[in-house]
C-alpha cells in the first residue's frame, strides 16, 4: 500500500530517476523552519542530514534528475525538483558560516558544474523564457542562492557562464496584467503577493549579483544593460515597500558609498527614468510606517543634497557672470547655466501641491543647490501653473507657501571676493521669483479684497525685500540689483492705498492689524533702500504720500497717548518714527530745523 502511495507522487517511474534520493531531499527540506521562526532546534536536525547529503556527493545527482525531467518535458516534476533545489540552496547559504572548508569546496564544485554545463544552463534559460511564476521564480532563486554563497568564486563563474544578453531578461521585469490590477486596487501591495512575483524575484537577483561582484563589473552590469535597469525604474510604483527598501539599500551601499564611482557615473545609473519615480514614491511611502518613511526621506536627501555621496555637483561660481560651470538650459525664453541638470529634472517632477513632504523636500534641494531656483521658477511659469495670480484656492495657498519658503533661503556666498563679477540679472531672478512680479503683486493687493490674500501678498513682498537685503551684504552690484528688484515691486502708492482703505482705517480686527503692521514694515524697508535710487518726480511724490501717512499715524498716537496703549500701538509708533527718519525731506516731529547753510538750529523758526 505504501509503494502505491509513493508512486502517486510522481507522474511516472523511470530508471533515470533516483526516487530514494528525492525522498532524502524531502526529509531534509521537511525540517526547514519557516523564515522568522526560531531555528535553534531545527539546525541541530538539519545540519547533520544536510552535511551528510553533501558529503555523499548527492548534490550533482539532483542535477541529473533535473535534466531528465527537462528533456522529457515532464513540467510538473521539473517544477517540483526546481523548487526543491531552490530550498536546499537557500538553506546552504543560511548555514555557510558553520560549514567546513571541504564541504564548502564540494558546494562550490556543484555550483560550478551547474554554471559551466551548457545542458544545465539551457534548463535555466528555458525556465526564464517560460515566464510562468512556478518554474521561473524557483530558478531565479537558485541563481540568487548560488551567487550569495561565494560571491568571489561563484560570482565570477556566473559572469563567465551566464548569457546576460538574453532577450527575456528585461521582460522578466514587466509586471503581468493581474499584478497591475492588484496594485490599482490597493494602495499598498500585499508583501507576500509581491514576493511571489517574477519581477520582485528578478530585481533581488539582479541587485544581489551587482552587490556581490567587483565595482568594475557592477558598473558594467548597471550601465551596459540599460533595458534591465530602465524596466526596474519604470514599474517601481507597483513594488512593495519592502522591495523598494531593498532597492534603496542597494543604491545607498553599492552606488552612493562606492568610492570608485564618480558623480557622473552615479547620474548615469540613477537617470531620469529613476528620478521621475520619486514623486510617486512620496505617495507610496506616505501610507507606510514612520520607520519606512524616515528611511526614504534620508535616502532622497542623500541623493540630492549630499555632494560627497549623492548626485549634487557643487557650484562655487553661483552668482558670477560668464561662469564656466554647468550646461545651458532654456526655459521661459531665458537661458540658465546649471551644474545639476538631473536635480533640475527632480524638482520639476515633484508636486508640492500634493503633499507637504514634497514641498519641504523641494525647499531642501533648492537650499543646497541654489542655482536651480531661477530655472525652476521659470519652469513653473511655462509648465507648472503660470504666474501667481491671486485666488483663494488650495493651489494658490500651497504655492504661496512654496515661494515664501524659497525667498527665506539664505543666499549662498560661494567663493566670492571683492573682485568677483556678479550677475545682477541672475541674482534678481532669485529675489523677484518669475511667477511673481509687479502685476501679480499689485493684483494680490487690489483685485480680490480678501484679507488673507492681501496679507499673504504683503508677506511675499516683505520676504523679497529681506532677500534683497541679504544679497546686498555679499555682492558688489548693489545699485544695479536694487534697480532691477524695485522695477518689479508695487509702487508705494499701491501699498499706502491698502493702508488707507476703509477696512484698515476704521475699527480694526486682529487680521487687519497684522496687515497694517506688515504694510508699514514694507514701507520702512522701501524707504531705507530707495534713497539709493536716483531721485525723480515719482520718488518725490511717494515721499510726500509717505510723509502724510506718517503724520496722520503719529497724530493719532499722540491724541490717544492718555489712554492705555497696547504693544501694538507702540510697535506702530516705532514703525512710523523709523519711516519718518528715512525720508530726507521729512521735518515733522524733529526737534530742530534744518537751515540753508546745512547747520541745525535748536529753535524752531
Amino acid at each position: 500500500m505504501s509503494e502505491v502511495k509513493k508512486r502517486k507522487i510522481y507522474s511516472s517511474s523511470s530508471v533515470n530517476v533516483d526516487y530514494g534520493l528525492i525522498e532524502q531531499l524531502n526529509q531534509i527540506i521537511s525540517l526547514f523552519v519557516p523564515k522568522g521562526e526560531n531555528t535553534t532546534t531545527a539546525n541541530d536536525n538539519i545540519n547533520p542530514l544536510l552535511i551528510s547529503f553533501i558529503e555523499s556527493r548527492n548534490l550533482p545527482k539532483i542535477l541529473s534528475i533535473w535534466s531528465y525531467y527537462s528533456s522529457t518535458n515532464d513540467f510538473h516534476n521539473l517544477i517540483d525538483i526546481s523548487i526543491k533545489l531552490s530550498k536546499i540552496t537557500f538553506q546552504i547559504d543560511q548555514i555557510k558560516s558553520y560549514l567546513s572548508i571541504p564541504i564548502k569546496q564540494l558546494i562550490n564544485e556543484f555550483y560550478k558544474q551547474t554554471l559551466n554545463n551548457s545542458q544545465y544552463m539551457k534548463i535555466i534559460y528555458r525556465a526564464l523564457n517560460n515566464m510562468k511564476p512556478s518554474i521561473t521564480i524557483a530558478n531565479i532563486r537558485i541563481l540568487i542562492n548560488m551567487i550569495k554563497f561565494d560571491p568571489l568564486i561563484i560570482g565570477q563563474e556566473f559572469l563567465n557562464g551566464f548569457d546576460l544578453t538574453l532577450n527575456v531578461l528585461p521582460k522578466l521585469l514587466i509586471p503581468k496584467k493581474y499584478e497591475l490590477e492588484t496594485e490599482a486596487n490597493s494602495l499598498s501591495a500585499n508583501e507576500s503577493f509581491q514576493s511571489s512575483t517574477i519581477r520582485s524575484n528578478f530585481i533581488r537577483f539582479w541587485f544581489e549579483l551587482c552587490s556581490n561582484v567587483s565595482f568594475i563589473h557592477r558598473q558594467d552590469l548597471l550601465l551596459n544593460h540599460r533595458k534591465i535597469l530602465n524596466n526596474i525604474w519604470k514599474y517601481l510604483s507597483i513594488d512593495s515597500i519592502e522591495l523598494i527598501e531593498f532597492i534603496i539599500d542597494f543604491i545607498d551601499l553599492k552606488i552612493f558609498q562606492e568610492l570608485n564611482f564618480k558623480r557622473s557615473i552615479k547620474c548615469k545609473i540613477l537617470n531620469e527614468n529613476f528620478i521621475y519615480k520619486i514623486s510617486i514614491l512620496f505617495t507610496k511611502f506616505s501610507n507606510s510606517t514612520n520607520t519606512s518613511k524616515s528611511k526614504f526621506i534620508t535616502f532622497i536627501d542623500k541623493l540630492a543634497i549630499d555632494s560627497k555621496y549623492g548626485l549634487s555637483f557643487p557650484n562655487d561660481k553661483l552668482w558670477e557672470k560668464d561662469s564656466n560651470i554647468g550646461v545651458i538650459i532654456e526655459i521661459n525664453n531665458k537661458q540658465f547655466k546649471i551644474a545639476n541638470k538631473l536635480l533640475y529634472t527632480l524638482v520639476t517632477s515633484l508636486k508640492p501641491n500634493e503633499s507637504n513632504d514634497q514641498l519641504q523636500y523641494i525647499i531642501r534641494v533648492l537650499t543646497h543647490n541654489q542655482e536651480l531656483i531661477a530655472p525652476y521658477m521659470n519652469w513653473i511659469v511655462q509648465h507648472g501653473g503660470g504666474y501667481h495670480d491671486p485666488s483663494l484656492t488650495s493651489w494658490w495657498i500651497t504655492y504661496t507657501l512654496l515661494y515664501s519658503q524659497i525667498l527665506q533661503i539664505p543666499p549662498s556666498t560661494g567663493n566670492n571676493s571683492n573682485t568677483t563679477k556678479f550677475d545682477s540679472k541672475l541674482i534678481s531672478e532669485n529675489i523677484i521669483l518669475a511667477p511673481l512680479g509687479k502685476t501679480v503683486l499689485i493684483n494680490g493687493l487690489t483685485i480680490i479684497k480678501k484679507p488673507l490674500i492681501i496679507q499673504l501678498t504683503f508677506q511675499l513682498i516683505l520676504y523679497i525685500l529681506k532677500k534683497l537685503e541679504s544679497f546686498l551684504k555679499i555682492v558688489n552690484v548693489k545699485q544695479d540689483l536694487i534697480d532691477l528688484v524695485f522695477t518689479q515691486l508695487p509702487d508705494l502708492n499701491s501699498i499706502i492705498q491698502v493702508i488707507n482703505s476703509p477696512t484698515l482705517s476704521g475699527q480694526q480686527s486682529q487680521q487687519h492689524k497684522i496687515i497694517k503692521l506688515t504694510a508699514l514694515t514694507i514701507i520702512e524697508k522701501y524707504e531705507s533702500l530707495l534713497p539709493s535710487v536716483e531721485t525723480t518726480t515719482t520718488t518725490t511724490s511717494n515721499n510726500n504720500m509717505v510723509q502724510k501717512l506718517v503724520s496722520m499715524g503719529i497724530s493719532t498716537f499722540t491724541e490717544n497717548v492718555d489712554n492705555n496703549l497696547t504693544n501694538y500701538d507702540l510697535i506702530l509708533f516705532d514703525l512710523y518714527m523709523k519711516i519718518n527718519n528715512n525720508i530726507d525731506s521729512g521735518q515733522d516731529f524733529k526737534w530742530w530745523n534744518k537751515l540753508t547753510n546745512n547747520s541745525n538750529s535748536f529753535f524752531p523758526c
